[in-house]
């Protein structure tokens, strides 16, 4: 019985096989009292293929012990070049060996960390195989001392996936210019180290975590990657202040974008005013602390840019809940799949501050996404910062019916929400009651409570201290 090559079939198929796994599972594995060893081959291969976790580097030490089960296992797993597809080059020679002989011309997953592996055992694997034309994912971790060009310069036109994670000594970024070449590579994750960015083209994935491409570089890379999916940047220094020439960038598949403590006020300004991204779903978006982010004007000429795409998310996700937290140094705002983060290095930024930042992404908003919020939740320590939140945004969400705000232990509300539910009733010109308010945290005096639940319909307290007169 030879390997094949697996294929979708009809449902009874599916539940065949799912039913025989379970039950091969129940019997520990002995084939004597199982069924499983009558199966054909279409369906014997899946089932013995998800009972091995493939790509862990003890793939070998579950894949080994099944070729003794029985002379058909054997037979089985050695003419099937897929169960023989992943290289881990912390293996020894004979075992490295085997695999290449097994795999045959079959595609592999190749993994290795220059801390396990000795320069003989990368030398016979080199002598082995010449065809790093079979690579269709290459990972790498460990030191920052060796040199991938080895690696990286091949002729590798089926590679698909690259994975490098350089441990950072003092700090170190590495940089290797020489082009890739691999017309196929759609996913690329980088940790502390570069490539000829230049040589990115038709990326599906990008995953950048410390340093990375300036933002002319970037934008060479996504006018070259126009179906790219996820992009993600984490403390990218290496985004100048200068922004690059482009003014449109097209990325009609994006539909995850992550920015944590990268770039600059032009550069992100830039990036987030020439991208149209029509399918983005996940936005998470937390400049950087320091430089020009620590002023309020540079904030909120970067937050309405920010906030159209929030926007378009929620016209797909469709979220109902606002969530606003602000704390002594930053700001988050959280609108379904986005969330968007300011700090600043200030230890206590005025409630002003905070207050226009979240106006001015709220306003940003398409007015369907607007119109669809119906709850809005607010956590702040201080409570004028709150309510001073409430009445800038309530005037402005015209559907919200659900209030929630969360105090500090020690924060006194000095019948200031009932005030701004007041004011928001005679604005609508309306005798029915408000929604439902929650509040968390913090004194509230007992008339002001009294006044609040004639004032809405539902009122719910949790960890509120009820007082009789102010303290």
């Amino acid at each position: 019985m030879g390997c094949v090559e697996s294929q979708s079939g009809p449902v009874n198929v599916a539940r065949g096989i799912l039913s025989t796994w379970e039950g091969f599972k129940q019997t520990g594995g002995d084939t004597s009292r199982s069924q499983i060893d009558d199966l054909p081959p279409e369906l014997f291969q899946p089932i013995l293929e998800s009972a091995v976790p493939k790509g862990e580097k003890t793939y070998y030490l579950h894949l080994l012990p099944k070729r003794q089960v029985s002379k058909r296992w054997l037979a089985f797993i050695d003419s099937c070049p897929s169960m023989w597809s992943y290289v881990y080059l912390g293996l020894n020679a004979r075992l490295l060996q085997m695999i290449l002989q097994h795999s045959g011309e079959h595609l592999l997953d190749v993994e290795f960390d220059d801390e396990a592996v000795s320069e003989e055992t990368l030398d016979a694997f080199f002598e082995h195989i010449t065809q790093h034309r079979r690579w269709t994912s290459l990972s790498f971790k460990g030191r920052s001392s060796l040199d991938l060009s080895q690696f990286l310069t091949k002729q590798v036109p089926n590679l698909r996936k690259l994975t490098v994670d350089v441990t950072p000594m003092q700090n170190t970024y590495l940089m290797w210019p020489a082009a890739i070449a691999a017309p196929l590579l759609a996913e690329v994750k980088l940790h502390h180290c570069g490539l000829k960015w230049d040589s990115l083209r038709g990326l599906r994935r990008l995953e950048i975590y410390g340093g990375g491409p300036c933002a002319e570089d970037l934008a060479e890379i996504l006018t070259a990657s126009p179906a790219i999916e996820n992009l993600t940047l984490i403390n990218n220094w290496k985004m100048h202040n200068d922004a690059p020439n482009t003014s449109q960038i097209h990325l009609s598949n994006l539909r995850t974008l992550v920015i944590k403590r990268s770039g600059t006020s032009a550069s992100l300004l830039w990036l987030f005013r020439s991208m149209t991204a029509p399918r983005l779903e996940d936005l998470t978006v937390q400049p950087q602390p320091e430089g020009p982010f620590s002023t309020l004007s540079e904030l909120l000429n970067l937050f309405p840019s920010i906030g159209v795409h929030a926007g378009s998310c929620a016209a797909k996700t469709r979220p109902s809940e606002l969530k606003i937290r602000a704390m002594t140094t930053g700001l988050t705002l959280g609108l379904g799949r986005s969330s968007i983060t300011a700090t600043t290095v200030k230890k206590d930024t005025p409630s002003n501050e905070w207050v226009e930042l979240a106006v001015a992404f709220v306003q940003s908003l398409p007015s369907e996404a607007r119109d669809g919020l119906t709850t809005l939740r607010i956590q702040a320590l201080k409570s004028e910062r709150g309510l001073a939140m409430l009445t800038r945004l309530l005037p402005i969400l015209p559907w919200v019916r659900i209030v929630g705000v969360e105090y500090a232990n020690k924060e006194e509300d000095h019948g200031s929400l009932t005030a701004v539910l007041k004011e928001r009733l005679e604005m609508e010109d309306t005798g029915r009651r408000y929604g439902h308010v929650y509040l968390t945290g913090g004194r509230l005096m007992r008339q002001d409570k009294e006044s609040l639940e004639n004032l809405v319909v539902g009122l719910y307290l949790e960890n509120v201290n009820v007082v009789d007169e102010a303290i």
